[in-house]
């Protein structure tokens, strides 16, 4: 259990960096350079949220789809049956080293 919880800190903190880099100058430019108050200040702040949404829902579809067509193609190739164990007996020796 402790392994996991210094795990989910470790990611959460290179996670952090990531959007210090990142995010965080992307807001400050556009929150910086609109001298706007009030509904207009709220507009921008939905607008930036919106397309960060949108991209991800973009980028989780196409992960999906092609998830999906290796599904197929896997079950087209009669491997499915053979990936699942070799996923399942990594996990257990994983588990068992870890």
């Amino acid at each position: 259990m402790t392994a996991l919880l210094v795990t989910v800190f470790v990611t959460s903190l290179v996670g952090s960096l990531h959007c210090i880099g990142m995010c965080g100058p992307f807001v400050a430019f556009y929150s910086g350079s609109d001298g706007s108050a009030g509904a207009r200040r709220l507009l921008s702040h939905a607008a930036y949220n919106g397309g960060r949404l949108t991209t991800y829902v973009i980028f989780g579809l196409a992960a999906g789809a092609v998830g999906a067509a290796l599904d197929v193609a896997g079950s087209l190739a009669g491997v499915q049956r053979i990936a699942a164990i070799v996923a399942g007996v990594t996990m257990i020796l994983w588990g068992i080293l870890a």
